[in-house]
């Protein structure tokens, strides 16, 4: 790959030669322009479907989301249209509820991830190295994704819509979260040991290279793929020479963010925090120094970044992670606890079985590295049905974006993000599934599959519950979104009821009581556009609805919330009896 670094070379040409003994011919070398020059609409554009093939895949899609349905048609259906009779009418109103009723409960613990979430190629050491080490899965498989990420140039780009600039790269933002019981760091090291194996050659390479360089001939820069520690104005100069990209690593985020002189000044500056901000969208930069005078050139300002912290450390920057957009790019993965696994468990088979996974994974990863974007000019494109799934996705992601605008700011700037978030996904799935399955080595000759980009959609949604979980949790709610939550849990106290009426919030609960207008109306409207209730014109409205339906499903979908609400107003309404009682038994007394 010559433009990418020269002491890559020597990597490439070893894999050039196994891949020819597995898949044949490898293709010609070729040069490869800037990602300035890249990013734009390529002259061999694949062909567009044409109207027939386009209203073919329209039909494909329409009948697999009919199938969904079908499937979800249980609870859908139990009690998803409530019916009531409006003051003056003779006649019915039917209120149906769609569309899906949206988790408003912290502390929720968000779904691990399992190998059903990630292309199988890339899932199978993980999985089998979590059941051999106790490690969470989580942990392995999405350092797992991070690290195919950041193997892959980001000469190799994706974009669902050929004639416009939306171009994104494999480059992924992530912060895994847990406890220091969760072996984070061992786990971390496990996964990118492929990336480091790779440095550590280029670097043997590029030495050799610089002892055999004449004297008095400029010596070949040195290749940086992985790094640990370092400030923005040593990225600069180790992204000189190395335009596919770099992954920074740290075990710990939180010393990360305090080596940026926007938290050194207590959020006073914010020069570092714009510098990372756009290395994670790439491209040329140009650095001007005035102290002496001098400047740098680098054709491509990018970085991955993979991290780690536990939550009382995050605790401690917390009030700094404000919707500044930077946080918002970063998925966060909560981690569990190591599990203890007795080494007798494990049969010789499993043991054989892990060690000839981790082999091909580092095959995979190195695969993955050698990649060579030489069509399309490095763009890949959708299939037409996977184009169909993308734009109902967006618009989906779009409506929830929108919601919690108003009830969470980061969250909803974080959601704001989730079409770039699908489409890197989406490219790393699709690079691992052409290295994988042995077809032509060059990622645009092979179109996005509608399969890959569900499974990146399924990967990205399950990403959003363990970004609701940081946002609502560790970070706090808005006032709004936390009456909410108290309204909620009235509701599913009180037991299936087709309807609620607002007096009746104001004499059960107390923080609705208390509260501002402007609150109570902000919390009611939040709960109406997160799908949970309707308001129903019964003839009475003051400043805004008084009665509204409630969605039947919020029993089913939130028993174990319904359950423990009911049980503690049980257990609250036993203390105050017995309080009662034992006041009138003191009064007796005297």
């Amino acid at each position: 790959m010559d433009n990418l670094h020269p002491a890559a070379d020597a990597v490439n040409d070893a894999l050039a030669i196994d891949w020819a003994a597995r898949r044949g011919p490898w293709p010609a070398k070729c040069t490869h322009a800037p990602p300035a020059a890249v990013s734009r609409v390529p002259e061999n554009v694949p062909v567009q479907p044409s109207a027939a093939e386009q209203a073919a895949a329209d039909a494909r899609w329409n009948a697999a989301r009919a199938a969904e349905a079908a499937k979800a048609a249980p609870l859908a259906q139990a009690g998803a249209r409530v019916s009531y009779l409006a003051k003056g009418q003779k006649v019915a109103t039917d209120i149906e509820f769609e569309g899906n009723m949206i988790d408003i409960f912290e502390g929720r613990t968000p779904d691990e991830f399992t190998a059903d979430d990630l292309p199988p190629a890339l899932a199978l050491y993980a999985d089998l190295e979590a059941q051999r080490t106790g490690f969470d899965p989580t942990i392995l498989l999405t350092c797992a994704v991070s690290v195919a990420a950041g193997a892959i140039a980001d000469q190799i780009q994706i974009t669902p819509y050929y004639g416009n600039d939306y171009y994104q790269q494999a480059r992924l933002f992530a912060v895994m979260l847990g406890v220091s019981a969760a072996s984070k760091s061992p786990a971390f090291n496990k996964m990118m040991k492929p990336l480091v194996d790779i440095q550590m050659e280029m670097l043997k390479a590029w030495r050799k290279a610089v002892d055999a360089t004449p004297e008095g001939e400029d010596k070949p820069p040195r290749p940086v793929l992985v790094v640990n520690d370092t400030t923005t104005e040593a990225l600069a100069k180790a992204l000189l020479h190395n335009e596919r990209g770099v992954i920074v690593t740290t075990d710990e985020f939180t010393g990360f963010f305090g080596s940026m002189d926007a938290y050194k000044s207590g959020g006073a500056g914010g020069k570092d925090r714009g510098e990372w901000l756009k290395a994670y969208d790439g491209g040329f930069k140009s650095i001007e120094r005035s102290k002496d005078g001098g400047s740098i050139q680098v054709p491509n300002w990018s970085a991955s970044i993979l991290s780690c912290t536990t939550p009382a450390a995050l605790g401690k920057i917390a009030k700094h992670l404000y919707a500044d957009g930077f946080m918002q790019r970063f998925n966060v993965y909560y981690v569990q606890p190591q599990r203890i696994v007795r080494a007798s468990s494990l049969s010789a088979e499993q043991q054989q079985a892990t060690e000839d996974a981790r082999r091909k994974y580092g095959k995979l990863i190195r695969g993955l590295f050698a990649l060579v974007p030489a069509s399309h000019g490095g763009v890949c494109a959708f299939a037409p049905d996977a184009l169909v799934f993308f734009d109902d996705w967006r618009t989906r992601n779009n409506a929830t974006q929108i919601v919690y605008d108003g009830l969470h700011p980061g969250y909803g700037s974080h959601r704001g993000k989730g079409p770039n978030f699908l489409l890197r996904i989406a490219l790393t799935f699709h690079c691992v599934d052409v290295v994988a399955n042995g077809v032509h080595p060059d990622p645009a000759q092979n179109l996005v599959s509608l399969a890959t980009l569900k499974l990146a959609a399924q990967y990205v949604e399950k990403s959003f519950r363990h970004a609701e979980a940081f946002y609502l949790g560790e970070l706090g709610a808005s006032e709004a979104l936390e009456l909410s939550r108290r309204i909620g849990r009235h509701i599913l106290a009180e037991g299936p009821q087709t309807f609620v009426k607002r007096r009746d919030f104001l004499r059960d609960i107390p923080a609705f009581a208390k509260a501002e207008e402007p609150l109570r109306a902000s919390a009611l409207r939040s709960l109406e556009e997160l799908g949970w209730l309707v308001p129903v014109d019964v003839g009475y409205r003051k400043q805004g609805a008084t009665t509204w339906a409630v969605d039947p499903r919020a029993w089913a979908m939130f028993a174990d919330i319904a359950k423990g609400e009911r049980e503690r107003v049980t257990e609250a309404k036993k203390l105050m009896t017995s309080a009662f009682k034992a006041r009138r038994q003191e009064k007796a007394a005297k």
